[in-house]
């Protein structure tokens, strides 16, 4: 939920000075960039980033992975939301591209619900996953990639299709959405 209002705020003020179909654009090229080369994120200014503060939340983790008391579990699933994932960098744009506070971070917090199930999963059949099934799950992601990629570039069109490409109207000071 915190990723989810933080992004949600971004989005929001992309959304305030009417630059919400182009972030919306934006993001799905980028997600598009990222099936075609997806080692955009390894390059030399991201991965410095990234690697600093991957490097700060492993440290965090692993001090309180032994730790049983209550704030110690609060603390893994919250360090947890914030290690590099595809699924999260998805979740996120979608919470980047909606543009309003509230439906970023409820969204955010219905992904988080919603992978609880999987997380589980893999608990249980992790030894049983095989490389090519792995290899399979992997191909199925990329496509459900390029169709978010699409929803987002259609979002960012504004072509008046019902409940997905809803039409942004920018007056001055006020924005008005047509969902249908």
């Amino acid at each position: 939920m915190i990723i989810g209002l933080i992004f949600s705020t971004i989005g929001y003020g992309f959304s305030l000075i009417g630059y919400q179909s182009y972030l919306s654009i934006i993001i799905g090229v980028f997600f598009i960039l990222l099936i075609i080369r997806p080692g955009i994120l390894k390059l030399n200014p991201i991965k410095k980033v990234l690697y600093v503060l991957v490097s700060f939340l492993k440290k965090v983790f692993s001090e309180q992975i032994n730790n049983h008391k209550y704030v110690s579990v609060f603390l893994l699933g919250l360090i947890n939301g914030f290690l590099p994932c595809g699924n999260v960098y998805l979740a996120t744009g979608m919470s980047l591209a909606l543009g309003s506070l509230f439906n970023g971070t409820i969204f955010m917090l219905v992904f988080g619900i919603g992978t609880l199930p999987a997380m589980f999963l893999v608990l249980y059949i992790n030894k049983s996953i095989t490389t090519s099934f792995f290899n399979t799950l992997i191909k199925y992601k990329k496509i459900f990639l390029l169709l978010y990629a699409i929803l987002l570039l259609l979002r960012g069109l504004n072509l008046d299709i019902p409940y997905i490409s809803p039409s942004i109207m920018v007056e001055e000071n006020k924005i008005q959405t047509n969902c249908h």
